[in-house]
């Protein structure tokens, strides 16, 4: 009875360094993926902001941020509405809600 024990210990041990290494594969690709996202945006000549579906501002590139005037930390947490002329907002609202209906 102990060598079955003894075995499915090691068993065991063998499925759990195994699930490690995926989680650490994963991890690595995950990190990669991160690191060409910020770079293709950083390196963007045009404006980029991402919202969330509140319309908030959940990252925006530096073009961005000279473009409208304002930092980083200005920006970020706040509705893309707030940077919008006001004539312009129900358009925007209107076209944001289409867009994230369409999918």
């Amino acid at each position: 009875m102990r060598d079955d024990l003894e075995q499915l210990v090691t068993l065991r041990i063998f499925e759990l360094r195994h699930e490690i290494s995926q989680h650490r594969d994963t991890e690595w690709a995950l990190n990669q993926s991160r690191e060409k996202y910020r770079t293709v945006i950083e390196t963007a000549a045009e404006g980029f902001w991402m919202v969330n579906t509140l319309l908030t501002a959940v990252d925006v590139n530096e073009a961005l941020c000279r473009l409208l005037g304002y930092r980083r930390e200005e920006i970020v947490g706040h509705s893309l509405l707030t940077f919008v002329a006001p004539v312009s907002r129900a358009a925007i609202k209107d076209h944001v809600i289409t867009t994230l209906w369409q999918g």
